[in-house]
């Protein structure tokens, strides 16, 4: 047995009636076994779109024109110091030991595909989605695996044809290093990749983005305004997307333009402001708005929030409550409340949050 890392266990097993003992030694290994390495790579993975489609209309020309593409284009990968990996159907995986070259290719390769479909029919035009991502593979000697090459697979699984998407890791390496101008498309959740993935899209490269389900909401933009309180303190909020009003109630410690960027918040107010003119606002004493003010209590909070749920607008707003939210929301008026129809604030949320405060204040009063 060869000296790889693990544990060892030694078991004693004894025999009364002998008093004889026997030594048993178990070892457990858990650590990747020597003929796994690992590397940083970058991953190219391209197909054709619409791949079954052409090969059901002309099955004998589909074939013969992927093979005079393959012929073109699959040198290229080399050209930029690539390995190809696999080029099973109308697929292709290649890695690349720099993640510019990698992009580098990913761009001749579309470029020359749009070459050589301008002296083709529309309907038979074969474009590549293309998608690059950088990551930590196992590789041997004919094969790479692991979430590197998952994820740019994923990656052009929702590329527009003839288009490139590239992982936020791509982006940081190749950001003022090349020529090119990226769309920032925002975290996406990829099918069977556990955390979302931050995309972007290389401008001037395929048509306008059609992703099946894709998500756009990274270029939405929040703007941020100011107003006033019945005890003159200046309140910070921000609008951003377009619909019906969505009204999130403010909380203790928080910051219109730091939630909005935070990796935790920003997949959940954008994806809010995507559908909805998303209205925030930051509580006295936090953020943006009044720091030195005269009341900090939950009648001021109140007051706060009704700075936003004032007739007519009251009908038309719906309200986002957080649980940190939610005394502001149960101490408002339940004739106030109940003037919005689509108001997520139920009866039970209410009274929770008053026992809450109850307990709270009750516990302040024994200190």
């Amino acid at each position: 047995m060869g000296d790889l890392p693990g544990s060892t266990l030694r078991c004693i097993l004894a025999r009364p009636a002998t008093g004889v003992a026997f030594v048993m030694i178990l070892r457990f290994t858990w650590a990747v076994p020597e003929n796994q390495l690992r590397k940083l790579a970058a991953v190219l993975a391209a197909d054709i779109a619409g791949y079954s489609a052409l090969m059901g209309a002309d099955e004998p020309r589909t074939v013969r024109d992927l093979k005079g593409h393959q012929a073109v284009v699959l040198p290229m990968i080399g050209e930029y110091r690539g390995r190809i990996i696999d080029t099973a159907g109308d697929g292709i995986v290649a890695e690349f030991a720099s993640v510019v070259n990698a992009l580098e290719c990913a761009v001749a390769i579309q470029r020359r595909m749009a070459e050589r479909n301008a002296t083709v029919e529309p309907e038979r035009h074969m474009q590549f989605r293309i998608g690059v991502n950088i990551g930590d593979v196992i590789y041997d000697e004919a094969r790479i695996y692991g979430d590197g090459i998952n994820i740019a697979a994923r990656l052009e699984g929702i590329a527009e044809p003839g288009g490139i998407f590239i992982s936020r890791q791509v982006y940081d390496q190749v950001d003022g290093k090349v020529a090119l101008s990226f769309r920032k498309l925002g975290p996406q959740n990829l099918k069977n990749i556990v955390k979302p993935v931050e995309v972007f899209a290389v401008e001037g490269i395929g048509g306008p983005i059609a992703g099946v389900g894709l998500l756009d909401t990274a270029t939405l933009k929040q703007e941020i305004k100011y107003c006033r309180t019945r005890d003159g303190v200046r309140l910070a909020y921000a609008i951003a997307g377009s619909g019906p009003p969505l009204v999130k109630a403010g909380n203790w410690m928080n910051h219109l333009e730091y939630d909005w960027e935070s990796p935790v918040w920003r997949h959940v107010f954008r994806g809010l402001a995507k559908d909805h003119t998303l209205i925030r606002y930051d509580a006295r004493g936090n953020g943006l708005s009044d720091w030195d003010v005269v009341e900090v209590s939950l009648d001021a909070w109140v007051n706060d929030l009704e700075t936003w749920w004032t007739p007519p607008a009251s009908n038309a707003f719906r309200c986002s409550e957080s649980h940190k939210a939610a005394p502001s929301l149960s101490r408002m008026p339940f004739d106030t409340l109940s003037a919005c129809p689509t108001s997520s604030c139920t009866a039970a949320s209410r009274w929770a949050a008053r026992r809450t405060i109850h307990r709270t204040f009750e516990n302040s009063s024994r200190r």
